[in-house]
């Protein structure tokens, strides 16, 4: 395949991912970045007409026609489009009659959350892109693999990020853990004095992690790109059980366990789905306040998935997290997952091969 030039204006660092595997294929992604975050990548906040990070929540049929007009003299030197985020971006492309990559790495729906005329219309918008080939649907991990065929009733080819742009691996020198986690409370149960909590750091390197023995995880949603850069770094990471994260779901509440798991909690929306559909196992993802619908759906999160993210380790309780980092080899646990990360790189770019040899 000859080279080919991709757009992705994008509201995520995520797509630094795809840029990086896309130079490595031969081909080439411009990101025009509108997020807060665009600084972390090294990329100047793109200064883009109509939509950009005032106006991006505002999208509609309007705002995409206009985007057409403005633009499409201007974005005809592309071979096609990539939306990281917002998946709803698609939309804008859609007049350009160019393939369009989506590649979901969370919850599909903003800024559509809680309008549910323009969510049903970006669904049906959607189903039939995919159905015309014009839409190549993409998803980076298992939960939103499993979310938007709930969602969207058609089926999105998984593809796990790679995220290994740092281009940096373990080191392990430091004789102290990480704690990673938005729930300052919980470093509290942990008494082991060389567990550092991240939030305490400040500012730090990325470069740093790599010198901890290990990082500790209390995660906040089913997907986190740094997990995907730490575990492409070959750093031994821990997570707690899904028992044990169900139990502290019991415990804490939705609010200080998994709290970004649906777009729903985190805007302060009724728990349930406002689109109505034949649900998993019955449960409906988005009614996070119900701990059994949380005990199915969190188990497809990217920290339980043995296929992509083996050597993972997993603790029961915060006694066993102790007894793990006392006695744990964790330069074994590192040369494992070395080991399988060469695979894992080779199976990730084939698939992006695929996907753009077929366009």
């Amino acid at each position: 395949m000859n080279d080919v030039k991709f757009l992705d204006i994008s509201l995520h660092i995520g797509s630094r991912d795809i840029q990086y595997i896309f130079e490595r294929l031969g081909h080439s992604l411009d990101v025009w970045s509108i997020s807060d975050h665009h600084n972390i990548m090294g990329w100047p906040r793109a200064q883009v007409d109509i939509i950009n990070q005032n106006t991006w929540r505002n999208l509609d049929q309007q705002m995409c026609d206009d985007f057409y007009n403005r633009y499409k003299s201007e974005l005809s030197q592309y071979d096609g489009f990539v939306t990281y985020y917002s998946p709803t971006f698609t939309m804008l492309y859609e007049k350009f009659n160019k393939p369009i990559i989506m590649y979901v790495p969370l919850r599909y729906e903003t800024p559509f959350h809680n309008n549910k005329n323009k969510l049903q219309y970006f669904n049906e918008y959607t189903r039939k892109g995919i159905d015309k080939g014009k839409i190549i649907p993409l998803v980076t991990n298992k939960y939103d693999q499993k979310y938007l065929s709930t969602f969207i009733n058609r089926k999105f080819e998984l593809l796990p990020s790679l995220c290994d742009y740092l281009n940096l691996e373990y080191i392990g020198k430091n004789n102290a853990f990480l704690f990673c986690s938005k729930y300052n409370e919980l470093y509290n149960f942990i008494k082991n004095p060389n567990v550092i909590n991240k939030n305490n750091m400040g500012l730090y390197k990325w470069e740093d992690t790599a010198n901890y023995k290990a990082i500790i995880h209390i995660p906040y949603s089913n997907t986190i790109v740094t997990l995907f850069e730490q575990y492409t770094m070959n750093i031994p990471l821990l997570f707690p059980s899904h028992e044990f994260l169900c139990d502290m779901r019991k415990q804490f509440g939705h609010k200080n366990i998994m709290s970004e798991i649906s777009w729903g909690q985190v805007h302060k929306l009724p728990s349930k789905s406002m689109i109505e559909c034949d649900f998993y196992g019955g449960y409906d993802p988005n009614n996070y306040e119900d701990l059994e619908s949380f005990q199915y759906w969190s188990k497809y999160s990217d920290f339980y998935d043995d296929e992509w993210m083996p050597f993972i380790e997993h603790f029961d309780s915060f006694q066993e997290l102790e007894y793990k980092l006392n006695y744990l080899d964790f330069q074994e646990i590192s040369d494992k997952m070395k080991k399988f990360n060469i695979e894992r790189k080779k199976n990730i770019m084939n698939k992006w091969k695929e996907v753009l040899d077929k366009l």
